[in-house]
């Protein structure tokens, strides 16, 4: 546009070419023009007199672009003018006209406030962000609380999965659009046309915001959108770690029962009740007694229930060793004719000549042992209140049911002839042998109070005692039992003669101290007693089903080995599993705990065979000692760490908008005084692109498609920059 000066120069040239003309009067009102508003306004002006002496210039106003006003004659004077002058001074209107339009123009085309502009996508991350609040309160609903039973079989899962990738989805659009606006301002400098390329991939997926962020680096703020659309891909499955579910247990109505037994007075049933629980100390064992048996008896209808500490009479076993009191000698070897062990026992097989040693081994007052292949046990009573390696007195005599002593010959192996899964012959297990052993111990059965912790988990129940008390009321010396029974072995019949003289005796013990709650109060401290009778029926069913003897019996003539046992179950496992197993002769210290467990488990079973509801073992009470049952439950747990992601995610996003709608505000307010203009309302049109691109890059592309791969190339050597609406080489391209 050019200048007044300038306008005023063409005018004073137009006047001298052109001096026979003469300027008609002007009496007509001259209009003001607003430069800032556009409107024009009529306000006098002083008159022109004379017809030839005035010339143009003397009627043209002129102002700078800068002035508020400046005077432009009006129609009539114009029609009132020569036709040279009015030639020149309707030119000069519209060269201020199209000046004006100009200005108008560059002020408002393509910028519009800029929340207008960009309201879709403030619509979208306010959307995001609603998205991300319902999952958190979600969540806070939800936490800690049992699994919503939704229709549809809608889950947790679900909803945050739809909520998740809606919210990114709703913050894609917006971050798309902004790189996409952004690539203008890169522009602004020289850079490669390809980078157009880089941008609109960048806008339309992760992928591309890859190799945005490879070749861009961080270098332009439009990077934290590329970092956003590759940042979106481990949205869902990042939140859906902030969900789990663990399990818990919660209180409800069921039966939770557990018996315990304050008293023992005679029943009729008593002797089968215990038969039974001899029988069953063997019968549940399933690892040939490398565990003991647990102590049971709970009722739980929900396999999950809880009790108090509670305390019940049982019996308990105590152990020694009294090897020390040993007496081993050789016995001759026979005619070989052979002898018997055992005069009074025509069936038990006899010493047999050129079969080995014979020896013997007993302690005072005990069984005695004679066995001539070394592969040997006995077990038998101490009658009466005979104990050789406990006190004779105090309270653990008092409550004394049985006393049993185990002798048995342990072959000092060379190595184990049952290793290869084979029978060996005799011969064999004689080679295998060095010599023999002879070791006693001692097991004391005797009744206390048993203190109990009971929890049942899963429909298993585990019952540990954790106290057992044996202190007496009745403080008569020695034993409370007196017991004398005849040897299985020796005298080939058990007989236990009863003493009817006590029958009316009662042994009564001290109770622990236990501080239940509710309705278990009324058994706490109760005193705990057992009568005579009961205990001697304990005693004598006892003596019967664990007395035995067990050896392997070698016969030289036949070239025969074979295991013989006199008693019941009890001493032939105890010699089959425990003394003498195939493959476990040379383990010890193996062969000691399946000792202890299977005298072991003859306590715990008659203590839970007590104690157990409906049971017909004690003639009138069993209590119901009541627990709580308990239901297993999955409940959510939110855990608070993962949602930080997506709140970060929709920060970012909601930042990375706003930062762009900043940045182009400024260059709104700006772009009078540089030469490149970048409009809000492009964004990620391609059209805007297309049009920008101007003639000379598309010379230098060599015009027309090509093969990808050479448009790449050719796109990543042309350097372009933005100038003012279009795309123009560099210099140095």
């Amino acid at each position: 546009m050019a200048s007044p000066n300038q306008q005023e120069r063409e005018i004073r040239t137009s006047e001298t070419e052109s001096t026979d003309l003469s300027l008609p009067l002007i009496r007509s009102s001259l209009y003001l023009i607003d430069h800032r508003t556009g409107l024009n306004e009529s306000a006098p002006a002083p008159s022109l007199t004379g017809t030839s002496g005035v010339s143009i210039e003397e009627v043209t106003c002129v102002a700078d672009d800068m002035a508020p006003q400046e005077i432009v004659p009006s129609l009539n004077e114009l029609d009132s003018m020569g036709p040279h002058n009015k030639r020149i001074a309707s030119e000069s209107v519209q060269k201020r006209e199209d000046s004006e339009q100009k200005r108008e123009d560059s002020e408002n085309i393509g910028f519009y406030p800029i929340c207008k502009v960009w309201v879709l996508e403030i619509v979208f991350i306010i959307l995001g962000i609603v998205l991300f609040l319902a999952i958190v309160v979600a969540f806070i609903q939800l936490n800690d609380k049992s699994l919503p039973n939704w229709p549809l079989a809608i889950t947790l899962n679900t909803l945050v999965a739809f909520l998740a990738i809606s919210s990114k989805a709703a913050l894609t659009v917006p971050v798309s659009v902004a790189i996409s606006q952004a690539q203008w301002n890169w522009f602004q400098q020289e850079r490669p046309l390809y980078d157009f390329h880089t941008f609109d991939q960048a806008s339309r997926g992760p992928w591309g915001s890859l190799v945005f962020l490879k070749r861009i680096h961080f270098k332009h703020f439009a990077s934290i959108g590329a970092f956003l659309m590759v940042a979106s891909l481990f949205t869902s499955p990042i939140t859906q770690l902030a969900i789990s579910y663990p399990i818990r247990s919660i209180a409800v109505q069921g039966i939770a029962n557990v018996g315990i037994v304050p008293s023992i007075f005679y029943p009729d049933s008593i002797h089968l009740s215990v038969m039974q629980a001899l029988i069953l100390s063997t019968a549940l064992d399933t690892n040939q007694f490398r565990t003991s048996i647990e102590p049971e008896g709970a009722s739980c209808s929900t396999g999950n229930c809880t009790f108090d500490t509670y305390a019940s009479l049982g019996v308990y076993l105590e152990t020694t060793n009294i090897s020390s009191q040993l007496r081993i000698e050789q016995l001759p070897d026979d005619e070989p004719t052979g002898i018997r062990l055992f005069d009074s026992l025509t069936k038990f097989p006899v010493i047999l000549p050129g079969a080995g040693k014979v020896w013997k081994a007993s302690v005072p007052g005990g069984p005695v042992l004679i066995s001539q292949t070394g592969f040997a046990s006995i077990l038998g009573m101490l009658n009466g209140s005979e104990s050789i390696g406990f006190p004779n007195s105090g309270d653990l005599m008092r409550t004394r049911l049985l006393s049993m002593v185990l002798i048995f010959a342990k072959p000092i192996m060379l190595y184990n002839p049952f290793e290869n899964g084979t029978q060996p012959t005799f011969q064999t297990m004689l080679n295998s042998t060095s010599g023999f052993q002879f070791e006693a111990l001692e097991f004391f059965f005797h009744l206390c109070v048993h203190t109990y912790n009971t929890t049942v988990r899963m429909g298993k129940e585990i019952t540990r005692i954790k106290q057992s008390a044996f202190e007496t009321l009745n403080k008569d010396p020695g034993a409370f039992l007196d017991l004398t029974c005849d040897s299985l072995v020796n005298d080939l019949r058990m007989d236990c003669p009863t003493n009817k003289l006590r029958h009316n005796k009662t042994m009564y013990l001290k109770a622990p101290f236990i501080n239940s709650e509710g309705p278990n109060r009324s058994t706490d401290n109760k005193t705990f007693g057992i009568d005579y009778t009961s205990m001697e029926t304990i005693g004598v069913d006892m003596a019967h089903s664990l007395q035995g003897y067990s050896s392997m019996v070698n016969n030289p003539q036949l070239n025969d080995i074979r295991t013989s046992v006199i008693g019941q179950n009890f001493p032939y496992h105890l010699h089959t599993d425990v003394l003498f197993p195939q493959g476990y002769l040379l383990n010890t210290s193996e062969r000691n705990d399946r000792i202890l467990n299977i005298f072991a488990n003859v306590a715990t079973v008659l203590s839970s065979k007590m104690r157990a509801p409906n049971t017909d073992f004690t003639s009138e009470n069993v209590l119901n000692f009541t627990g709580q049952a308990w239901k297993d439950e999955s409940y959510v747990r939110i855990n608070w760490g993962w949602i930080s992601f997506l709140a970060a995610e929709n920060a970012l996003a909601a930042g990375f908008v706003v930062l762009t709608m900043i940045y182009q505000s400024r260059r709104q307010r700006n772009h009078q005084r540089e030469s490149t203009l970048v409009y809000e309302d492009v964004k990620d049109s391609s059209l805007a692109t297309l049009v920008a691109l101007g003639g000379q890059c598309r010379q230098r592309m060599g015009g027309g498609l090509r093969p990808l791969n050479e448009l790449e190339r050719a796109a990543k050597d042309l350097r372009v920059r933005l100038d003012a609406q279009e795309v123009v080489p560099s210099e140095s391209s």
